[in-house]
């Protein structure tokens, strides 16, 4: 066979199309899988950022504030590790949210820019979820890194879904 033959798709593969087609229908699967696991997320963590901005609010104080680099298989991410002390009905809580949608950043600067907002030491205002004090943030509300996960879930989920019909 030619090589320009080999260039435009002529030659067959080793792997049989069965055993291809059941491959890409396992990472379609899992790809879905995934999506809807992100998608429970993302709306848990968009329901609490929308309802956040009716918590009471406690004053905290900022213990530690750095930039936390976090190496994987895709590369470097960082994050904005803060964390806050503040007290709910004489407990002392600890938390680190700052706020929801905050999942990490490609680029260092956003980090460095939450954790220039929120120096060691500083007095805080803290929003608790009245019925689990666990749950704090010091951002309520929603911004647009709040939509990320549950619109890149749903990305997924199109895309698998997509990808599953053309098979048939």
């Amino acid at each position: 066979m030619s090589m320009s033959e080999r260039m435009a798709g002529n030659l067959s593969s080793s792997t049989p199309p069965a055993e291809k087609s059941e491959r890409g229908m396992l990472w379609r699967v899992l790809g879905m899988l995934f999506g809807c696991i992100c998608l429970t997320i993302g709306i848990r963590d968009f329901r609490r950022a929308y309802d956040s901005t009716s918590w009471p609010t406690v004053p905290g104080t900022i213990q530690q504030a750095e930039v936390d680099r976090h190496v994987d298989f895709d590369g470097p991410s960082y994050r904005a590790d803060i964390a806050y002390a503040y007290n709910v009905a004489g407990r002392e809580h600890i938390g680190n949210r700052v706020a929801y949608g905050d999942y990490g950043f490609i680029l260092p600067g956003h980090a460095r820019k939450i954790v220039a907002r929120y120096p060691a030491g500083m007095q805080v205002t803290v929003h608790y979820q009245p019925d689990a004090p666990d749950l704090a943030v010091l951002e309520p509300g929603i911004t647009w890194s709040t939509y990320l996960l549950p619109l890149s879930a749903i990305l997924m989920l199109i895309f698998g879904l997509r990808r599953r019909r053309r098979l048939f």
